[in-house]
């Protein structure tokens, strides 16, 4: 079992905020604030259908992804990012949020 830790956000746009501007604010959230913290391993941001996306950001570790979560609470540029979306899941029972632990990887 390694130490890696799968971060996974659900969420939704609010209303009038288009998939382009969604992208655009995805990649300066990526150059200007995950790419520089310690222990991020890889990030893919994902559509789930009916308007729905999340955010799936792998760590090297808990400790890692839990400071980059600290400072992401005092990042201007991650409240931009977060400012286009309606957080807490998709209405469907699921939290908005989930840390978990990797149990086994597969592939490259």
């Amino acid at each position: 079992m390694s130490n890696e830790i799968m971060e996974i956000a659900s969420f939704k746009l609010k209303s009038k905020v288009s998939v382009e501007r969604l992208l655009t604010a995805s990649g300066q959230l990526q150059e200007k604030f995950l790419a520089r913290q310690p222990g991020f391993v890889r990030r893919h941001l994902v559509g789930r259908g009916e308007g729905g996306y999340a955010d799936i950001v792998a760590w090297a570790d808990k400790t890692s992804a839990e400071a980059a979560m600290r400072a992401a609470m005092q990042s201007p540029d991650c409240a931009d990012y977060f400012e286009l979306m309606e957080m807490g899941g998709l209405g469907d029972g699921e939290p908005g949020m989930l840390i978990m632990p990797v149990l086994a990887a597969y592939g490259a």
